[in-house]
């Protein structure tokens, strides 16, 4: 969800009158600090949380506009808004994710990280070397 909040929010740089960058407007930060700030102390988790949906998103070669939840549930109201070509993907990419999420050494979060950064996402950012 922090994702498609994240896409809804402006976080565009901010510039003086003579077109010099003073900063950047409040954007997922700003946005949490005004709907649910109990969560602020939480900040930092919670990045961590919107970057692993992120990476297990693009593991399963699916971008924006798709949300990474679409991964675990239907939701068919969403998936026609989609993209013909992320649409036709997305059932594939479903059943490969929820086959993962079953593994048992996924039980947690650091090791659903370390799998994730080790093995799923492997062959997409792994570079060639040239002999």
């Amino acid at each position: 969800m922090l994702l498609d909040a994240e896409a809804a929010v402006d976080s565009s740089l901010v510039r003086d009158e003579n077109g010099e960058i003073v900063g950047r407007k409040a954007g997922l930060r700003g946005w949490i600090a005004d709907n649910c700030p109990a969560l602020m102390k939480h900040y930092a988790v919670l990045m961590g949380y919107r970057r692993l949906a992120a990476e297990f998103r693009d593991a399963h070669d699916l971008a924006d506009p798709c949300p990474a939840a679409l991964l675990l549930d239907e939701e068919p109201a969403t998936e026609r808004k989609l993209p013909p070509k992320q649409r036709a993907a997305l059932p594939a990419a479903r059943r490969l994710a929820r086959d993962r999420l079953k593994e048992p050494e996924v039980a947690t979060v650091k090791a659903f990280a370390e799998k994730l950064q080790r093995s799923w996402a492997e062959p997409r950012y792994r570079t060639r070397r040239l002999a």
